[in-house]
């Protein structure tokens, strides 16, 4: 009854829109520019202002989390520790469908490898010379994954 009563709640504050996003219109957390460290492809450290975009909340049995996440944990009960990766752009979209989901530590399951070959290729076009698995860009993807889609894009130029 009360996982009834729960999804009553969350479905009331979803509003679909024509591209099958479900748009969270409920509690989110704080959005707009906030300073953020970032390092340049020299390792270098720079404060640089960064968007931070708003994302779903909701409280459940005194813990409050995304509410993809928790979609998900219900309909996973048994699914432990996981990574979630949202793959369209609209920042309060809660559907799952829009989302990757994969064990923790196995970010594998995040990335295609078409996806990693994309990264790559923009990395090496912004820093023609250098190879820093550890750029921002590349940083999570899985060693393998970046391996293969470093040979993939040598091979291609």
């Amino acid at each position: 009854m009360q996982l009834e009563k729960l999804l009553k709640r969350i479905n009331s504050k979803i509003t679909t829109q024509p591209n099958g996003c479900q748009v969270w219109t409920g509690s989110t957390t704080i959005s707009g520019m906030k300073p953020k460290l970032v390092r340049n492809h020299q390792g270098q450290p720079n404060i640089s202002p960064v968007y931070r975009h708003p994302r779903s909340r909701i409280t459940y049995e005194g813990k409050t989390m995304p509410v993809e996440r928790l979609l998900y944990t219900l309909a996973n009960p048994t699914s432990g520790p996981f990574k979630v990766r949202k793959l369209c752009t609209t920042p309060l979209c809660v559907n799952l469908d829009h989302h990757r989901f994969a064990p923790q530590g196995h970010s594998a399951g995040l990335w295609t490898l078409e996806e990693a070959i994309e990264l790559v290729t923009l990395y090496k076009a912004n820093n023609p010379g250098l190879w820093d698995p550890s750029h921002t860009l590349l940083c999570e993807l899985p060693p393998d994954l970046l391996k293969e889609a470093r040979d993939a894009t040598t091979i291609a130029l």
